[in-house]
């Protein structure tokens, strides 16, 4: 038997999984097998209970087999709705947004199956879900009608009726454990001494081995079951923006598992607590910003006392990614000194999680947590962070427009790397060529690079475009501009001055430029083509910094008076 090979079996096609402490005897756990064009059939869903002499068969079928289609596969989809549901949620989503479609969509397309039988299936058995008695089953159909309040209200009601239960099953094994301690008990003395030592006699009533270890089994099952439902429910609420709901249910599910008794069930929910105190702090205003966002970075570091680096890699670095976020939207908003040091302990969380998020082992992990490290280094001023990372992202995320904008901002606006921020852009524009915003980026950068003649032709056509947005429009009038003067064309300027304040003559009163010139600037400032026109050119960068269209005019009238050819 091979052990941590993931790779290899033996002839019959055995492996040995080490398992961790943390998990117990009787707790059920999910079997993960890698193998492409295939998904695991048997057990359903890959779960299986732990026993003390574990094995079990794992039978794989390829993807797009009829297997998948069946009610056991259908009904592990339905049950994955709350937790997936939780992955479509937006900074600037609301409540009722949930597409439980789209979830039914891609597991058609995950496992190569037709989606329209995919969704007729799927529909009979939440038919069938909604005509039956168990309230757990009626949840999730009315997951799946988007009816999350009421999904969510059937859930709690399940969960709330066993929690009796379950503290009787509690009591039922703490009364069998005490009555083993007693279980034997010596006779007196004088008789002992007769026979050289002590005689024990069992005790009438006494719990048999077998019987403590199948109440054990019990209560394990009925915690995973209360638990569940609670997390259901707590999830069904995140799904729908009801973040403050989900943390009460995530909190209820807690308190009914002891750390001891199943370690990982436990740091489970203080994961989703942390995560429910992080949209509720970053949605919430004053004080209580700081309390959930401080109350997430201590529910975090408590699930990571159980996942530890060690024996649970993977999860421990997922931990570690989101206490980056946590931290890192708790530095934005704390500011000073002491929002510096949580962004550093943010940009520190991202890089520990990267040496488990390898882009060999983990690639959609890796960019991930790249993303998050280059936002951080961005709100640090780690300018070289921020680009490295970015270009990280493009590397599997050619198409990703917030990391490309990112990329090309940092390289030519703060680091002044103008090759970079025209390499990065000619990248993107070959997968992007009708790219408006990009075209206007590479004509810039090809100012900035001392390719003026085509900077000019690139420049002359964009300003030709008739759905050209005015904020890109007057940028760009500045930078054909700068062109101009790097060609020797000074004649044109006034021309070019007049058509750019006849623009902003046309906007409305609260018009505002929003153009930055920081990198085109620097370029002017150490090129010597510039010498003459460098103070009038600073002049006329700052025009754009105007808070209004009228302060934006007077300005124009100073620089225009000032010029001269």
């Amino acid at each position: 038997m091979n052990v941590g090979n993931p790779y290899l079996t033996q002839a019959d096609g055995g492996y040995r999984v080490l398992v961790p402490d943390a998990y117990r005897i009787g707790q059920t756990i999910t079997l993960f097998v890698k193998r492409k064009g295939w998904a695991i059939a048997t057990p359903v869903g890959g779960k299986v209970q732990l026993s003390k002499e574990f094995t079990s068969d794992i039978v794989l079928s390829p993807e797009a087999s009829s297997e998948f289609l069946s009610p056991a596969q259908l009904g592990k989809l339905l049950e994955s709705l709350p937790e997936k549901l939780k992955n479509q949620i937006k900074p600037d989503g609301k409540e009722g947004e949930a597409d439980p479609t789209q979830v039914v969509r891609e597991y058609a397309t995950d496992h190569g199956l037709p989606e329209r039988e995919v969704s007729v299936k799927v529909e009979e058995l939440v038919k069938q879900y909604e005509q039956s008695g168990d309230l757990e089953k009626q949840c999730l159909a009315s997951i799946y009608r988007k009816d999350l309040k009421q999904a969510a209200a059937r859930c709690q009601q399940s969960a709330t009726r066993k929690v009796d239960v379950l503290k009787k099953k509690r009591q039922e094994v703490e009364s069998l454990s005490k009555s083993q301690f007693k279980s034997d008990r010596s006779v007196g003395p004088s008789f002992a001494q007769q026979f050289g030592g002590i005689i024990r006699v069992s005790t009438p009533g006494k719990a048999t081995p077998t019987q403590l270890e199948e109440a054990r089994r019990q209560l394990i099952k009925l915690t995973e079951e209360v638990v569940g439902e609670f997390k259901t429910t707590g999830d069904t609420h995140y799904a729908n923006y009801q973040f403050d709901q989900a943390l009460k249910a995530y909190t209820e599910g807690l308190s009914n598992v002891e750390k001891n008794e199943l370690p990982t069930l436990w740091a489970d929910l203080q994961w989703l607590i942390g995560m429910a105190n992080w949209q509720i702090g970053i949605r919430t205003k004053d004080a209580a910003i700081q309390e959930h966002l401080s109350e997430a970075v201590n529910s975090y570091r408590e699930a990571q006392r159980i996942y530890g680096k060690g024996e649970f890699p993977e999860a421990w670095a997922a931990i570690e990614n989101n206490l980056g976020t946590v931290l890192r939207d708790q530095g934005t908003r704390t500011g000073g000194e002491a929002g510096t040091r949580l962004l550093a302990q943010a940009v520190a969380a991202y890089r520990e999680a990267l040496t488990v998020r390898t882009k060999e082992a983990l690639p959609q992990q890796w960019a991930g947590t790249q993303n998050n490290l280059a936002k951080a280094a961005l709100s640090l001023e780690d300018w070289p962070t921020a680009a490295e990372s970015s270009r990280h992202v493009l590397t599997l995320y050619p198409d990703y427009d917030e990391a490309y904008q990112r990329a090309h901002l940092v390289y030519h606006e703060r680091l002044f790397a103008y090759a970079s921020a025209f390499e990065v852009t000619t990248h993107w524009l070959d997968r992007h060529p009708e790219d408006v915003p990009a075209q206007a980026n590479f004509a810039e950068a090809h100012l900035t690079t001392g390719h003026f003649a085509e900077a000019e032709r690139r420049l002359e056509q964009l300003l030709k475009k008739p759905d050209l947005d005015s904020t890109s429009s007057v940028g760009l009038r500045i930078v054909d501009m700068v062109t101009a003067l790097a060609l020797k064309k000074a004649a044109a300027v006034p021309q070019k001055l007049q058509e750019l304040r006849t623009l902003v003559s046309q906007q409305p009163e609260t018009f505002q430029a929003g153009w930055s010139f920081d990198g085109t600037a620097h370029y002017v400032q150490t090129e010597q083509v510039f010498a003459r026109y460098r103070p009038w050119l600073m002049k006329l960068f700052a025009v754009v910094k105007a808070k209004d269209g009228a302060a934006l005019l007077a300005a124009l009238d100073r620089v225009q008076a000032g010029f001269t050819p």
